[in-house]
């Protein structure tokens, strides 16, 4: 079946990008803020259907950035989850290259931090890393 994939960018071109990347290696979901992302996430859990990967764009438009869901999705963990339960691997993304801002968001709880743009090369090494294999085709 393949693994959840939530995809977080606002802009569109990088959201098909990403999609065209990530659809071997399992179902797609997208969302085009920081609300609806940690919004979906939380629903995902409550259907028990969670996130296995989240990547998530650190400057989003509307509402909430990127690091601000990382947040509060560790936070919603640490309250709602079983010591045993996986908790969902985040990748940030970022056309930002500042040590402090990467190194916040890592010991924030990222795995992951991925520089724009987007290149098949870094998100075969990210699902590799993270153990997840791409879908068989039927």
């Amino acid at each position: 079946m393949g693994s959840r994939i939530l995809l977080v960018d606002d802009e569109p071109n990088n959201v098909y990008l990403l999609k065209k990347m990530l659809d071997p290696y399992g179902l797609i979901f997208t969302a085009p803020s920081g609300e609806d992302a940690f919004d979906m996430f939380v629903k995902a859990h409550k259907a028990g259907k969670p996130f296995d990967v989240i990547f998530l764009d650190i400057i989003l438009l509307d509402g909430i950035h990127g690091d601000e869901v990382l947040r509060r999705i560790r936070e919603w963990e640490s309250f709602y989850l079983d010591l045993e339960d996986p908790l969902v691997s985040v990748v940030i993304a970022s056309s930002i290259r500042e040590r402090e801002v990467i190194d916040r968001v890592l010991r924030e709880g990222c795995e992951f931090f991925m520089n724009k743009p987007y290149r098949i090369e870094n998100i075969s090494t990210i699902m590799n890393t993270l153990e997840i294999d791409r879908t068989p085709i039927k």
